[in-house]
């Protein structure tokens, strides 16, 4: 029956008093928002307290409010504690409403409000959550708009989801209403995409207007976790537009080290953009919240060649005064017998070997060996450089209490310190497992021969543990033992020592002590792994051979460290996407394993040019070692390159200080000490290190070089490097010189002066690259060039001697083939196409197959054709072995590939891969500024006018000295600044 006239009402009506469909007496206004208000109200046929709901204005046909009571009471249906329960649903008036529960206490949001949330309480209400959204998921719902506002904790301590399924609920109505007025309306919005949820909690599927699946609810789910961690939202930009673009192109800042570890990873996780990489369920989510929950953060195994994070100076003096609190204290604190050998995580330290110097290879060793002998027993080893970084970095500390709480911080149920003693000749390990709480609980002492290290390690263990084994088994352990590492003392003292040199970053040390482990044992299958990681692009061969060996033994391997092995063969050889499958293929099985997110950040940061993606993806991976190994210098230093390209100061700043604190490498630290000069604005200190400069060897001037070239912002610094190069009394130096400052030419807009320098360098070292790189500079659309100057480029083109080097051969062809392309000399450029695409491939690559394809397509972007070129474009195989990579980058095609892509109005392709010209090798950044440039002109015509002023700002600041005829160039883009600022564009220049 209609309800009489004292009691029809306006749902809208904040008053109290009035009845809903004869049974709900509305109450107090409990607060509105987007969707509706919501109020107390009284079931008058139950006779109990509830919610109501009223939604929006529209007044959607019968049809729609049958559909959205069906879907309504399907959100309804799922019976769960975490999840807010469905009563009924109706209509007033035309508008619908919702009858709930009625809950006591108050929203996450406004708990947040004071703050993060503990570690504790954020995986106890995060459990919840996934619990909720794994019942409802597997009914078919999907939340849309999951964030802190929607998530209700109530007084007696559960946490409800609210308005499941009510986003997409409502939207059916609006596209009915929508509907009603007649038109297309509808089917625009919805061919348009229409955005669902909450600007900061989207996932990148949602800013886009794409469909979702539960999949979205996880990203939303990751943000909130996020916040409740970090006590700020993941992404929040000035506008609802640069949030989206955050939520689609910004990774957030990285969690407080504070956070567990697997809390961590798990975030990260969920807010993978690309949905396929995120956890497959709620579900997963929840057994991995309940996993974290029920036990302390597990350490992978060891493989991680560039941990280079167990230890800082001064450690031992650490063990050793700790021990001397542990060993030597017995009498005050003895070790009480546990009713059960201990199990759990633990956090080794590194061993004193203050008494020791002969063994002092074996205070970072044992760490590593004793982690590997635990593996598949009942104690766990934890991180050990995460255990340092939460002492807070005081090395010279005794204070156990402070070792206590760190290692409690890790997650860890125990530490060990130990202590190595040289007794005439025999080595003696000493070592005191503590619980948490530092209570001794069990103490070992062996000694014997150097030459049976293992053995004495192994005993070493089982006394920790407290559980003898069967001389059977305790044989076996020892079998694998060795079987991992080496039977040869020798072999195993160098292996030693060429982790600890990695550890501290000293790479060319660690590579000698690599060798002599292969030396003294060719089976070495770990050991030739790290010589081949070492070698890398400075002696491939040696490398590849390494590598292939490793591979040869590697039923000696790991499962972790066999795929490895496997993708960086992969790398040697240009297999890159191969790689890339491996390398992904190890961080998804082995989650927490360093190694496996650093080789996968390696090959992005290195092989994404030659690929026309941006380094900047990553961002990721070595952020994820991080996570792992909080000190890692290798994924810092990268972190503080990628930053540097984007022109983050303040970030780059806080990295170096991390940077110079954790490494004593005298190259690096004078790139480190200049990035963050340059962070800073600090002169005083950048002159410190010139003058430190001024007689430094080749090496430590070349990374000087490539991190002020990095800045980006007017290229002094740069300026004086490179004079360092060109004042040397080294023939090949000064010729190398000249070729940076051709460089820095070529990014201010002064393609002349380049190659006027260009070709003095290639007169002063024939042998150099630069009579290669002078006429490909006439290959770049960017670069104007008269008739005269093509003629004189391919003049140049065609004297290289292509018999140096297998790829100069091809090399020489391509460039006077773009050359001819350039000039509209179609029939050279036929003639020397056809010439690439008869010659034979060399050591398995793909370069001259690729290369006859991008004459092929630079032929048809002449012609008008751009789609052709592209289709061409996609045919490269881009197999490149590593030791040609840096030559290749400078001839393959990804400017061709964004321009094409611009050119047919695939904005959004484009603008990514303009991001892979941020750098590679010493000439790649001349595309710098013309990349801003496109980027500034995409993003203005997709309305983001803030990040369009800051890219036209960046190029006019590099170019403000070009030559005249770049001129026009510089002129248009002030202009079109000008025009987006609303200000009077600037005069001409002359």
């Amino acid at each position: 029956m209609p309800a009489t006239d004292d009691q029809r009402v306006d749902p809208s009506d904040p008053r109290p008093g009035p009845v809903l469909a004869e049974r709900y007496a509305l109450g107090a206004l409990l607060g509105s928002g987007g969707v509706g208000r919501v109020y107390t109200a009284r079931d008058r046929k139950l006779q109990r307290d509830v919610a109501v709901k009223v939604l929006g204005s529209a007044a959607p046909d019968p049809d729609a409010l049958r559909r959205f009571g069906r879907e309504a009471l399907a959100a309804g249906s799922v019976q769960h504690p975490n999840i807010v329960a469905v009563f009924d649903v109706g209509e007033e008036q035309g508008r619908p409403f919702i009858v709930t529960e009625l809950l006591r206490g108050t929203t996450l949001r406004e708990k947040l409000r004071k703050g993060p949330l503990a570690p504790e309480e954020t995986l106890r209400i995060a459990r919840q959550v996934a619990a909720g959204l794994a019942a409802a998921h597997e009914k078919g719902l999907t939340h849309r708009d999951l964030k802190p506002e929607n998530l209700f904790l109530t007084d007696e301590g559960w946490v409800k989801i609210l308005d499941f399924g009510l986003v997409k609920l409502t939207e059916q109505l609006h596209e009915t209403a929508e509907n009603s007025h007649g038109g297309d309306e509808v089917a625009v919005s919805t061919a348009a995409g229409r955005m669902l949820g909450t600007v900061g909690y989207m996932a990148p599927e949602q800013v886009r207007g794409r469909p979702v699946d539960p999949r979205a609810d996880l990203f939303n789910f990751g943000a909130v976790l996020y916040e409740m961690l970090c006590g700020k939202r993941a992404f929040a930009a000035g506008s609802p537009t640069e949030t989206g673009y955050a939520i689609l192109c910004k990774q957030p800042e990285p969690l407080p080290a504070s956070v567990p570890r697997h809390l961590r990873q798990l975030v990260e996780r969920c807010l993978e953009k690309d949905r396929e990489k995120r956890p497959a369920s709620a579900r997963e989510v929840l057994a991995a919240l309940e996993a974290t929950a029920a036990k302390a953060p597990l350490r992978r195994p060891r493989f991680a060649v560039r941990r280079r994070t167990l230890l800082a100076a001064g450690i031992a003096a650490v063990a050793a005064a700790l021990l001397l609190a542990g060993l030597r204290g017995r009498k005050s604190r003895p070790v009480l017998p546990p009713s059960a050998p201990p199990s759990g995580t633990v956090a080794i330290l590194p061993f004193s070997s203050r008494d020791a110097p002969r063994f002092s290879y074996l205070s970072e060793g044992m760490v590593d060996l004793l982690a590997r002998d635990f593996e598949g027993g009942p104690l766990r080893a934890v991180d050990s450089a995460s255990v340092l970084r939460a002492l807070g970095g005081d090395s010279t500390s005794a204070d156990l209490d402070k070792v206590r709480g760190a290692s409690a911080q890790m997650g860890a149920k125990y530490f060990i310190l130990g202590r190595v003693e040289d007794r005439a000749g025999d080595v003696v390990l000493e070592a005191v497992l503590h619980t948490s709480e530092g209570q001794p609980v069990s103490q070992a002492v062996v000694e014997g021969k150097p030459a049976e290290l293992l053995r004495l390690l192994r005993k070493l263990s089982d006394q920790l543990q407290l559980r003898p084994l069967p001389p059977a088994e305790f044989e076996a352990r020892l079998a694998r033992l060795t079987r991992q590492t080496s039977r040869s003392p020798e072999a195993l003292q160098a292996w030693l020592e060429g982790e600890g040199l990695l550890r501290h970053g000293h790479w060319n040390e660690s590579a000698g002590a690599f060798q002599r482990a292969v030396g003294a044992d060719s089976q070495f299958a770990l050991a030739h792994y790290r010589l081949g990681e070492v070698a890398g692009m400075g002696e491939p061969g040696l490398a590849e051979d390494a590598l292939h060996r490793a591979l040869r033994y590697s039923d000696r391997l790991a499962p972790q460290e066999r795929a490895l092995v496997q993708g960086r063969i992969a790398v040697q050889e240009g297999r890159f996407g191969d790689a890339e499958r491996i390398f992904l293929d190890a961080t998804r099985l082995y989650p927490d394993d360093a190694e496996c997110w650093m080789q996968l950040g390696e090959l992005y940061f290195h092989s994404n040019p030659l690929r026309a993606r941006s380094p900047q993806e990553s961002t990721n991976a070595f952020q994820h070692v991080l996570v792992v190994d909080p000190l890692n210098i290798e994924a810092m230093s990268h972190l503080a390159d990628l930053a540097q390209m984007r022109g983050e100061r303040a970030l780059v700043s806080r990295i170096s200080d991390r940077l110079l604190a954790a490494s004593d490498d005298p190259v690096k630290s004078v790139s480190y000490r200049l990035a963050r000069a340059w962070a800073r604005g600090d002169p005083t200190e950048r002159d410190k290190v010139f003058a430190e400069l001024r007689g430094a060897d080749r090496s430590i001037l070349q990374f000087a070089f490539v991190r002020t070239e990095w800045q980006m912002d007017g290229f002094s610094d740069a300026d004086t490097v490179a004079a360092m190069f060109t004042g040397s009394s080294s023939p090949v130096d000064r010729a190398y010189g000249m070729q940076l400052v051709a460089t820095l030419d070529l990014l201010r807009g002064r393609p002349d002066a380049a190659r006027a320098e260009l070709i003095r360098a290639a007169n002063a070292n024939p042998s150099s690259d630069s009579p290669y790189v002078a006429p490909w500079i006439d290959t770049l659309d960017f670069v104007p060039a008269t008739p005269a100057q093509l003629a004189a480029s391919r003049a140049l083109a065609e004297r290289i001697d292509g018999t140096r080097a297998p790829h100069l051969g091809p090399a020489r062809l391509y460039l006077a083939a773009a050359l001819a392309v350039r000039a509209g000399d179609a029939a050279a450029a036929n003639r020397l196409a056809r010439e690439l695409e008869r010659m034979p491939g060399f050591e398995a690559s793909s370069i001259t197959h690729d290369l006859a394809l991008a004459v092929r397509a630079r032929q048809l972007a002449r012609q008008g054709n751009p789609s052709g070129a592209l289709a061409l474009l996609e045919k490269q195989q881009l197999r490149i072995p590593a030791r040609y990579a840096l030559s290749y980058s400078r001839i393959s095609e990804p400017w061709l590939r964004a321009t094409l892509l611009d050119s047919l109005g695939r904005r959004h392709e484009a603008l990514p891969m303009y991001d892979a010209f941020t750098f590679y090798g010493s000439v790649n950044p001349i595309f710098v500024p013309m990349a801003h440039l496109r980027k500034a002109r995409i993003l203005a015509a997709e309305g983001d006018k803030g990040s369009a002023i800051e890219h036209y700002s960046r190029f006019i600041e590099l170019w403000k000295n070009c030559e005249p005829v770049e001129r026009p160039e510089l002129d248009r883009a002030r202009a079109e600044l000008a025009q987006l600022q609303n200000v009077t564009p600037p005069r001409a220049s002359r």
